[in-house]
């Protein structure tokens, strides 16, 4: 690879920031870069499952794109992480876990897997989550559809409101926009 994915560095992104993604890599990683899918949400942050291509050895990474306002206007905090160093993101197409090289990296083997649940989810067949243990039962009115608990509200500037009405969408540059699940920041 031109440089090492395993980065952490601050940019400017003028314009449409999809394109400035692409164009980031495409400077940086050129051909090693087999192929990428964008998600965001509405914080203007972006998760970008990518691709790899070492020699004959295919892996995956998550980039991470950050708006940091504090730094000035389009700049974004830029985040490269291997699958085999575990990144939370699990958001990753099918087309792209499908090209990975078979892997002895448990923490790889775990993201794929986080990845591929994900993806059964939104088609409704992941597996229903345990009943909720009788200590939990005072958290009822706080029911997810999915049966997890969640924080109880306390309007929109409280900070636990992690994965209240974030939308996720992917940016396929064919339009087609994906509802993702919600949830946790990057």
């Amino acid at each position: 690879m031109i440089n090492a994915f395993d980065t952490r560095e601050t940019v400017e992104m003028p314009g449409d920031v999809s394109e400035a993604i692409d164009a980031y890599l495409d400077e940086n990683f050129g051909d090693d870069v087999l192929d990428f899918q964008i998600y965001f949400n509405d914080r203007g942050e972006h998760s970008v499952a990518i691709a790899f291509q070492t020699e004959d050895v295919v892996n995956g990474g998550v980039l991470l794109v950050m708006p940091v306002p504090s730094s000035g206007e389009n700049m974004y905090d830029l985040t490269g992480i291997y699958e085999d160093e575990g990144p939370v993101a699990c958001l990753c197409p099918q087309r792209i876990l499908d090209l990975l090289s078979p892997t002895d990296s448990q923490l790889a083997i775990d993201w794929r897997e986080r990845c591929r649940e994900r993806l059964r989810r939104e088609v409704g067949q992941a597996a229903l989550p345990a009943p909720l243990p009788e200590a939990m039962a005072d958290f009822s009115d706080r029911l997810t559809d999915k049966g997890f608990p969640m924080p109880k509200d306390n309007g929109p500037d409280d900070m636990d409101d992690f994965n209240r009405g974030h939308d996720w969408k992917s940016d396929r540059r064919l339009n087609d926009v994906v509802e993702e699940p919600s949830g946790p920041r990057f």
